[in-house]
């Protein structure tokens, strides 16, 4: 039997759920240290969301998905055209 002063909640979760979860266990971690880990606190205002995006480890932009970004933009829609037709 476990005694503990920590509030908890059961939940039931998928067979791959919880392989997922599994994985990223570390040793000594409890399944809410894995959550918590990976479930970030919802961002309350702006401010907030700037820093979390900050705080995000990008890898670079493949060079051929940049230049085939680049050169589409100034064009103009036709989806309202063909919307009308």
């Amino acid at each position: 039997m476990q005694s503990s002063c920590v509030p908890f909640k059961t939940i039931t979760i998928s067979v791959e759920a919880h392989a997922r979860l599994l994985k990223l266990k570390e040793p000594g971690d409890s399944f809410s240290d894995v959550i918590l880990r990976a479930i970030p606190q919802p961002c309350a205002t702006a401010g907030e969301m700037l820093r979390a995006f900050r705080m995000v480890d990008l890898q670079p932009m493949n060079p051929g998905r940049l230049a085939l970004l680049r050169s589409g933009r100034g064009r103009r829609s036709n989806r309202s055209r063909r919307l009308a037709k």
